[in-house]
Order: C-alpha cells, then sequence, then structure tokens
C-alpha cells in the first residue's frame, strides 16, 4: 500500500476504550505496532477488526479476547492456544495466523484479511446446488484433514465459521476460528472443564453429551452437518431450547436428508447420511476419506434409485408387450391372391440338365392338375387351358471313332 492510501490517525477515529462492544476497542484504537480499521465480526470469545501495519501498511485481520475472558486464565490460555493450533496448520483451506500479543492485558493475534463471505450468510439466500456446494466446500474439508494430521482438532465447525473466498475456479471455503480447538497431544483438562463447546445446531452426538475424548469423528460429524444445511436449506436439528436442541443431537433425532432435500443426487445424500452416523466406528474412518467420497460421489453418473428402477423396469416392460400387440390391432388386413402357375419349361430350364444321351426324346407331359369340383347349375364351365409339353434340349452325340486298318486290310478298332 502506497503511503497516499494508508490511513492515518487523522483518517481513522478514535475513542476511548470501553465496553460498549465486544472487545472495548473500536476503528482507531491501536494494538502494538497496527492500527484497527473497522469492526468486522463478533463472536463468543471476542471480536475481530481490520487493521493495518503502521509501518508496512499490511492490511490483516485481528481477533481480540473479549475483556472480562481476558481477566479469566483459563480463557486466556485457550485463546493463546488457538493460536499455536491455527500457526500450526499450513493449508489454503485454514486461515493462516501470523502473530499473538499482548497490549495492556488485551491478548490479540493476527490473521490474514481475506475477502468474500461467510458461509452462513450464504445460506440465508437459500440453499446451494450439488454441485456448487461440493466444489466449494472441498478446500475446507482439506484444511480440516490437514489439521487433523496436525493434531488439532477444531469442534466448532459451523457455517459462520467457513468464509467463501471468491476465486477464478468459484467460491472456496477457508476454516476460520479455531478458538475451541484442542491439541490431540496436549494434556490439558481446559477443555474438558468446558465440556460442551462449540455451537450447538452442529456439534456430534459425543460433543453433545459432553464426552471427553472428541476427536477428528467429531469434526466429520459437524462438516456433514453443514453439508446438509447446504442442501436442505435449513439446520439439521433444532429445538425450543437448548436443552432440547441437545437432546435432540444425542439421539440424532433429524429428517432424513433424502427427505429434506430430495432433489438432491442418492450419492452425495448417502455420504452425508454416513458422515453424520450416530455411533463413530460407522462415520468414514477420517476427513479425508469423506473428502473423496464426496468427490466421488458429485463426479458419478446419476443413478436411479431401486424404487424408481422398478418403476422403470415396469414400465418398459409394459411398452414391449403393447407394441406387438397394437401392430396386430391396428395392421391393415393381408388380401389372399392366387399367384400364377409358373410355366412348365421355365421350371425345366431353371432344373438341372441330365447328362447328354445318344437320341433325342421328348420328356413325358406333365402331371395334369386334379379335377375342378363342379360346376353350379346355373354356371357354364370356365375352358381349361390344355397342358402344355415341356422341351429338353439333348445334346448331340458324339462321333464314333475313326477305324484303323491293319496290313492284313482288317479293321482294327481304337486306332
Amino acid at each position: 500500500m502506497s503511503p497516499a492510501t494508508r490511513p492515518t490517525a487523522e483518517d481513522l477515529p478514535s475513542r476511548p476504550r470501553d465496553a460498549s462492544d465486544g472487545a472495548g476497542l473500536a476503528a482507531g484504537d491501536t494494538l502494538g505496532r497496527y492500527r484497527l480499521v473497522r469492526a468486522i465480526g463478533e463472536g463468543g470469545m471476542g471480536a475481530v477488526f481490520e487493521a493495518v501495519h503502521d509501518d508496512i501498511g499490511r492490511r490483516v485481520a485481528i481477533k481480540v479476547l473479549r475483556p472480562e475472558l481476558a481477566r479469566r486464565e483459563a480463557a486466556r490460555t485457550r485463546f493463546f492456544r488457538e493460536a499455536r493450533a491455527a500457526a500450526r496448520v499450513r493449508h489454503p483451506g485454514v486461515v493462516q495466523v501470523h502473530d499473538v500479543d499482548t497490549d495492556d492485558d488485551t491478548a490479540f493475534l493476527v490473521m490474514d484479511l481475506l475477502p468474500g463471505e461467510t458461509l452462513a450468510a450464504r445460506l440465508a439466500r437459500g440453499p446451494l446446488a450439488p454441485r456448487e456446494l461440493v466444489d466449494a466446500l472441498l478446500p475446507a474439508l482439506d484444511g480440516v484433514a490437514c489439521a487433523h494430521e496436525a493434531g488439532v482438532v477444531h469442534r466448532d465447525l459451523k457455517p459462520a465459521n467457513l468464509l467463501l473466498v471468491p476465486s477464478p475456479e468459484g467460491p472456496r471455503a477457508v476454516v476460520l476460528d479455531f478458538g475451541v480447538s484442542r491439541l490431540v497431544d496436549e494434556d490439558s483438562d481446559l477443555t474438558g472443564s468446558l465440556a460442551v463447546l462449540g455451537t450447538p445446531a452442529y456439534m456430534s452426538p459425543e460433543q453433545a453429551r459432553g464426552a471427553r475424548d472428541v476427536g477428528p469423528a467429531s469434526d466429520q460429524f459437524s462438516l456433514g452437518a453443514v453439508l446438509y444445511a447446504c442442501l436442505a436449506g435449513r439446520r439439521p436439528f433444532d429445538g425450543q431450547s437448548p436443552l432440547e436442541l441437545a437432546f435432540h443431537i444425542q439421539r440424532n433425532a433429524r429428517p432424513a436428508l433424502a427427505e429434506a432435500a430430495p432433489g438432491a443426487p442418492p450419492a452425495l445424500v448417502a455420504v452425508i447420511e454416513r458422515a453424520m452416523a450416530t455411533d463413530v466406528a460407522d462415520r468414514f474412518p477420517s476427513v479425508r476419506a469423506f473428502a473423496d467420497a464426496l468427490r466421488a460421489a458429485v463426479d458419478a453418473p446419476a443413478r436411479l434409485s431401486p424404487r424408481r428402477a422398478a418403476v422403470w423396469a415396469l414400465a418398459l416392460a409394459a411398452v414391449a408387450l403393447a407394441v406387438p400387440l397394437a401392430w396386430r390391432l391396428l395392421r391393415p388386413p393381408r388380401v389372399a391372391s392366387a399367384a400364377p402357375a409358373p410355366a412348365a419349361h421355365a421350371l425345366a430350364a431353371s432344373s438341372p440338365s441330365p447328362a447328354p444321351v445318344a437320341s433325342t426324346a421328348l420328356a413325358p407331359p406333365t402331371a395334369a392338375p386334379p379335377p375342378a369340383p363342379p360346376a353350379l347349375p346355373t354356371a357354364s364351365p370356365a375352358p381349361r387351358p390344355p397342358p402344355r409339353l415341356a422341351v429338353r434340349r439333348v445334346a448331340p452325340a458324339a462321333p464314333a471313332a475313326p477305324l484303323a486298318v491293319g496290313r492284313n486290310r482288317a479293321p482294327v478298332l481304337g486306332r
């Protein structure tokens, strides 16, 4: 950014810090080397601001811990652990954390500033098409899989924590906010003391029960719930109170995705339903396997469900039976006509010729047709043509061999 376009203290209004907003900060305030430009959003642990580096003019996103939480040692520990967890993941599908620091007892971390809108804002306009959904969320699934391989479980995956960033290939989702993440290889009772963390509408059944061993399979369930909401246009679980909502999640009591999104491809529905299985053992072995199954489901040709396939089979069988029957009923009647008998000489000409003989003879006449039935007295009998004789052509006889005369003038044959 050039110096002419960099915001200055005069450009950014400043006001005293107070508790009027989530972090007690406003545009124009400074945190270390960063000057706040505007508020971007606010969550359970703090607020997010757009900021600019005073020295190099780089624009970043800064997440600030709420003042009331910053005074609690456990919350501060969890906040700094978020920075360590996010910094361990290097993937385009996960927002990159660059720095973490404190300023006058205000804890904050510095992240990439990305353009776009959250998936929650996009869902407010309606559900997503299957191809659009899978293409947009696959980068986020790959990022979560990379985080799991680095030993980090997110524990709070939801549409508000997925940012759709524009790209030439279309929007791609980036995972935000590892605020309640858990390092798998870290032995800590911090998350165990706050057993139920995350957004209730998208948490897994084991997380809703307050299980201490929540692992990567819980993130897989939450991602499946996000995909469910994107296809159906509504959250998978609902309740009149948080207690009723948690009860429904523990029992996995929700409408089947095939009923909530009847137009979704059956292969894609089957993949999402497996990711949202109640038992961890029935889910995919990893989020990466889940992502691979999504790619295969959206790239596979459309297949009919067993019920629709049976209906189509019956319809084709009915057509196969109806077509011949309709042809027999609608075809014109066939008129019988007496074909003239072939001529006798033509039959003789077409038959193979016998071996030549030494004399000329006529072939016997053809057999006469059977006598016609007697005509009625009122009708005169029609004249019948006389039978025609067939003439057989006979080859001329070969000349006899000449006689040879010997010395005694007697004829000798064969010479």
